[in-house]
Order: structure tokens, then C-alpha cells, then sequence
């Protein structure tokens, strides 16, 4: 389902050719070098540090500075419609504002994979219908694989190309939207994507 997971007989995990999990030494790769994008339910944004400062630390950590790091970090507030905001600090943002600087911080080092935990959650419903539209558009035009986790059906249908529903960490149906819609595989499933089915 991802696009370049391998995972070797003896246990080791890759995932673009980068090792999450040495199976013959038993030891996980840390975080930062695995070049997975995180963007959690909460923004977890720096609230001492200006938009421009929050996304240089995720570079810092990456040794990647100077006009190098200034150039992504332009490129990635440019994408998410934010670069009048640079110096401004989280509390001075939006909820949907906060929303965009977290997903460029994530963008900003130009991740393999994007892993999305509930980005839409804490907003109101109408901000959520706009940047359920502008998520899928900034996802086409970057191009990395994305992983998104929600529990709202409609996000699930209208943001995705394939769908993994499970129920209590066991997976129940692996489909598109019109498969998983149409045709689930059980009750949960059914009950899942919503009365109407």
C-alpha cells in the first residue's frame, strides 16, 4: 500500500530505500533519519517562535542552513498560501492558518512519505470543507505518497485513492472509495462510510 516499503525476511523495514527497523540488529532508526513528514491533530507548533522559526528548527535539526534553508522554507510557506505571515508568532494565526504553517514545516524538508494524524479535526466545519479541497490539491501538485488518518467518512471518500478501514487495529477492507462504499466487506465497514449506504 506504500509506495517503496520493503521489508526484508529478517525483519528490516525500508521505506524509498531509507531503514526505519535493522531487523538483524534489532534497533530502530531514529526519527529524523528516516525522512517521514508528521503532522499531528494538535499543529504542535513552537508558540515562542515565529512561523519562519518554526520551520528553520526542522531544518536545523537537518544541517541544511543558510540560503539553502531560507529558499525551502520560502518554497514551503509559498505552497500553503503563507508567506505574508513568516513573522508572525502561532498565537497570532488562525486556527486555519496554524493549520497550513504546521503542514509547511512538515513539507519544508521535503519528506518521502506524509503522515497526516487528524489535520482537519480542530476546525469548524466550513473551514474543514475548504481545506479538505485545498489538501487534495496541494497533494497532487507535491506529489508525496500521504498517509492520512481520520474518523470523519467524508474526508476519507473525498480525499483518497485508496481507503484502509480498520476496527480496533485489525484492518477490514483495503479498497477505493467506490469499492469500500459500495461493496464493504462486513457490517462495520457498512456502518462506517455512513447511513445512507
Amino acid at each position: 500500500l506504500i509506495a517503496g516499503l520493503e521489508i526484508a525476511s529478517e525483519g528490516t523495514i525500508r521505506i524509498g530505500g531509507r531503514m526505519l527497523f535493522d531487523g538483524a540488529s534489532r534497533v530502530f532508526v531514529d526519527a529524523h533519519f528516516r525522512n517521514l513528514g508528521l503532522m499531528f491533530q494538535s499543529y504542535a507548533l513552537w508558540p515562542h517562535m515565529t512561523v519562519f522559526q518554526n520551520l528553520d528548527f526542522t531544518l536545523e535539526l537537518r544541517r541544511i542552513r543558510g540560503a539553502a534553508a531560507k529558499q525551502r522554507i520560502e518554497e514551503a510557506l509559498a505552497l500553503v498560501d503563507m508567506g505574508a505571515y513568516a513573522g508572525r508568532y502561532p498565537g497570532e494565526l488562525s486556527g486555519g492558518q496554524q493549520q497550513r504553517v504546521a503542514l509547511a514545516r512538515t513539507l519544508v524538508y521535503q519528506p518521502e512519505i506524509l503522515l497526516l494524524d487528524e489535520p482537519l479535526s480542530n476546525l469548524d466545519a466550513k473551514l474543514r470543507d475548504r481545506a479538505r479541497i485545498w489538501l487534495a490539491e496541494l497533494q497532487k501538485r507535491t506529489g508525496v505518497t500521504t498517509i492520512y488518518v481520520t474518523h470523519d467518512q467524508g474526508e476519507a471518500l473525498a480525499l483518497s485513492d485508496r481507503i484502509i478501514v480498520m476496527n480496533q487495529g485489525r484492518i477490514e477492507q483495503v479498497g477505493t472509495p467506490r469499492e469500500v462504499y459500495q461493496k464493504p466487506a462486513d457490517l462495520f465497514v457498512a456502518d462506517f462510510v455512513g447511513a445512507s449506504n
